[in-house]
């Protein structure tokens, strides 16, 4: 069992910050570990829909932690052609994103660090 709390953060017009917690009620553990996310949303109505996940952590154990993080939309947009894509990934535990869980890697999301088309301007 879990306990959830969620937070909206209106910044702009156009841009929403969904805050979400999940407690555990006993330790955290595979089955119930600690999670906290900072999602990107375009609006408040978007909620409900896929966002840019800016930060997310899960930690079910000293040796099973998971931590994400990726830039705004708006400072892409700004990095113009310099930056295109920029996640940082560190993981202690084989937790993969895609399932939710410790210990299933299956598609090796887990771990991976993606920076895509830097380019030195001058």
């Amino acid at each position: 069992m879990k306990i959830e709390i969620g937070v909206g953060l209106k910044l702009t017009d156009e841009n929403y910050c969904g805050i979400d917690l999940k407690f555990p009620t006993k330790n955290p553990s595979e089955d119930t570990p600690f999670e906290f996310d900072i999602i990107q949303k375009k609006k408040k109505e978007d909620a409900d829909k896929d966002g840019t996940k800016l930060l997310s952590v899960v930690v079910a154990g000293s040796d099973k932690i998971y931590v994400a993080v990726s830039p705004p939309e708006n400072i892409l947009k700004l990095a113009g052609d310099i930056v295109e894509e920029l996640n940082v990934k560190v993981n202690e535990g084989d937790y993969n994103p895609s399932t939710g869980k410790f210990g299933d890697t299956g598609e090796g999301e887990a771990g991976d660090n993606t920076i895509k088309k830097i380019k030195n301007k001058k």
